[in-house]
């Protein structure tokens, strides 16, 4: 199957209940990215966070796990949110509004609220900071109370979504975009935009929007994941949600990437090339720091940036449909279980970061973070999370 369509009418004009086949490129692809957050997390708090590793700064090691982050950072989530924006399109198909909504709040503001106050004190108790006593009379009976009466102002400040801001995100994207689909969904105006992105001129309009979010990152910065002061990155991820809402709802659309598989891995390749040298050569880019101000270089680096993007996320989705459209019995395990591993994953890794002592060497400490953070986490789901109907519940799991 190319693409989901619009599913078919029955003679009497109403909607028929046969359920649409399922891709399960898409599934792999959300598998693979969550699985690549957990080694993505481990080098991020090895080489960004003071306290957490040994590493010595500007090293080999050190440059090549930035230089990971850098190629990592601006591609993951927005496949992520484009990969939602397919499963909306799906949603939106075969329930009511009202039913999409429930399901919303069940899976994302449920899981949310449960994290903040369950999993997220011990994710800032464990996380390096000064904190010079650290066990369980104290987490119980001292850091908890405080922990509580500044849930807003305390240790790291801000609500404390932490590294699931992508749910929080997600949930007000459905808000946002929902009136915009309804419509879509109840019009024509969906073919006309998708005639012009599926044409060989309008199939690059997507890098131009892109790119127009990396200039937003000259007035407020990219990964600042507090929604307030993030517009750029907040644009720039509900973009990607509502592109792959548009590609899932008409044919034409996963055509044109089909069709021009081999431009876009192309295209990506060589903008993946340049935007190596630029940050090599300390050209102002979002991981600038400072912030970058609006200069010819920067617009220069934005455009490269949004046709990188959008030619990444056409590669990947065109690859994956081509090579992924297959399950397996580790599929279906993970497709269950992997949204668990998500909210779980970076609770564990600090957590065994503070209790595991480091082996020599930078790699050897980042293979045995990762492994063990993952090991670490499969447990968690597989003995407390499938055998506790409560926490199921509380983090949105189906039985």
């Amino acid at each position: 199957m190319s693409s989901l369509e619009i599913l078919p009418k029955s003679s009497s004009g109403n909607k028929l209940v046969t359920p649409p086949p399922r891709l399960f490129y898409l599934d792999w692809l959300r598998v693979i990215v969550i699985l690549n957050l957990i080694p993505f997390h481990v080098a991020w708090m090895m080489v960004v966070v003071p306290g957490f590793s040994n590493i010595p700064e500007n090293s080999v090691a050190s440059q090549l796990f930035s230089l990971y982050l850098a190629l990592i950072a601006p591609l993951h989530m927005p496949l992520l949110f484009a990969i939602s924006g397919y499963s909306a399109a799906i949603a939106l198909q075969k329930k009511s509004t009202v039913s999409y909504l429930r399901e919303r709040l069940q899976r994302l503001i449920l899981p949310l609220i449960s994290f903040i106050f369950l999993l997220s004190p011990i994710l800032t108790y464990f996380f390096p900071s000064d904190l010079q006593e650290r066990n369980l009379k104290h987490f119980i009976f001292e850091f908890i109370p405080y922990f509580i009466l500044t849930a807003f102002n305390g240790y790291s400040g801000a609500p404390r979504w932490a590294h699931l801001w992508f749910v929080g995100y997600l949930f007000l994207f459905t808000l946002i975009s929902l009136p915009l689909f309804l419509y879509w969904k109840n019009s024509n105006a969906l073919v006309t935009v998708s005639n012009v992105i599926s044409s060989y001129v309008g199939m690059f309009i997507p890098s131009l929007l892109f790119s127009t979010t990396f200039i937003l990152g000259c007035f407020w910065p990219f990964f600042s994941l507090n929604m307030f002061g993030d517009l750029a990155y907040f644009s720039y991820n509900l973009l990607a949600f509502i592109i792959g809402y548009i590609i899932c709802m008409d044919k034409k659309n996963t055509d044109i990437i089909d069709c021009n598989l081999r431009l876009w891995i192309g295209i990506w390749s060589i903008s993946t090339l340049i935007i190596v040298v630029m940050i090599s050569a300390d050209f102002p880019t979002i991981f600038y720091r400072p912030t970058p101000t609006l200069s010819g270089q920067y617009c220069v680096y934005s455009l490269l940036a949004g046709l990188n993007t959008w030619s990444g996320l056409a590669a990947i989705l065109g690859l994956a449909k081509k090579y992924l459209c297959f399950s397996n019995r580790f599929l279906s395990y993970m497709s269950r279980s992997s949204y668990m591993y998500y909210i779980l994953h970076l609770v564990v890794l600090v957590t065994v970061g503070y209790f595991t002592p480091r082996p020599q060497g930078v790699f050897s400490e980042f293979l045995v973070l990762s492994i063990l953070t993952l090991a670490l986490t499969a447990l968690c789901y597989e003995f407390i999370v499938k055998r506790l109907a409560i926490v199921r519940l509380l983090f949105g799991i189906k039985a």
